[in-house]
């Protein structure tokens, strides 16, 4: 009995001891796995860093050659250090690197020195512009959030900005509130894409001169209106008194009129109709929903 009893507690030991020796190898193989994992986090990580870092410094490329490249304004820059100094415009510094190349203007940021006013350089742009030999006058705006001064000088040949090539800026169709009307309204002089919304601002002037793009921009319009509210969404009435302009949009399925307007009387009677019938419903809709605008409208009825 006692060599069994004796037999016993050296199996349980044995036992005791293969299962902390099982026990240990789990450990170490759970040690390795958290290792391992971490080690592919990290690298994911990385790449991700990499990829990030590679894809800002294609945009920073893809912008500097369509718009145009800082380094070739640096001359520019010293010559205007040397205007200012001439009118007695005290600056601190006009730093090349800091030039924003748009497809419209070239933009100078100035740093004035202490006690130095804004209005000091305004009075100038036209001295500016004949010392430095600038085919236009150049344009003096502070710049919000920022000790700059922009002097933006308008560009001898403009660079065309294709809307397709900034469709992926559009706001998500999830994230459009009912209401709103977003458009991209082109590229800044530092490049970024500015948006704005037409329901924010209903009236709006387009002005320009001859051939300089109001047409081509109100096409763009009603395309971002379209590609980002969708065609149940928005309705249309067009007016063309030169009837070549928008025969493009003839065949638009959501024109309030089924045609693009081309008589003047026709034009009237669409102005008539949308005054004395089309405003007098929708204001009736509104007291009936008990909606103060067109957006808590939507809203409720979706």
């Amino acid at each position: 009995i006692k060599r069994l009893i004796v037999s016993g507690i050296e199996d349980r030991q044995d036992e005791s001891q293969v299962q902390d020796e099982e026990v240990e190898e789990d450990i170490e193989e759970d040690v390795e796995a958290e290792e391992a994992e971490s080690e592919a986090e990290e690298e994911t990580e990385e790449e991700e860093e990499t990829e990030t870092e590679v894809v800002e410094s294609e945009e920073v490329e893809r912008s500097a050659d369509r718009f145009g490249d800082p380094d070739e304004y640096s001359d520019e820059v010293e010559t205007l250090k040397r205007v200012l100094n001439d009118f007695k415009i005290n600056i601190r510094d006009i730093d090349p690197d800091d030039t924003d190349v748009g497809p419209n203007v070239v933009r100078f940021k100035i740093r004035l020195a202490p006690g130095e006013k804004q209005s000091s350089l305004e009075q100038r742009t036209e001295d500016i512009a004949r010392e430095m030999a600038f085919e236009k006058e150049p344009i003096v705006q502070r710049l919000p959030g920022t000790e700059y001064v922009a002097l933006d000088v308008p560009r001898e040949n403009n660079v065309v900005v294709p809307l397709r090539d900034y469709r992926d800026q559009y706001e998500a169709s999830g994230e459009i509130k009912t209401a709103s009307l977003p458009f991209l309204a082109g590229v800044t002089p530092d490049g970024d894409v500015y948006r704005s919304d037409l329901s924010e601002a209903p009236h709006m002037l387009v002005g320009g001169a001859t051939g300089s793009g109001k047409t081509v921009f109100l096409y763009s319009l009603i395309m971002n209106f379209i590609e980002q509210k969708g065609d149940d969404n928005v309705e249309f009435a067009l007016v063309d008194p030169k009837e070549t302009d928008f025969v493009f949009f003839d065949s638009l399925p959501n024109l309030a009129t089924g045609e693009v307007i081309t008589n003047s009387e026709d034009a009237a009677d669409l102005f008539e109709w949308l005054v004395d019938e089309e405003i007098p419903r929708r204001k009736q809709l509104l007291r009936e929903s008990v909606c103060r605008d067109i957006g808590e409208y939507n809203e409720q009825n979706p």
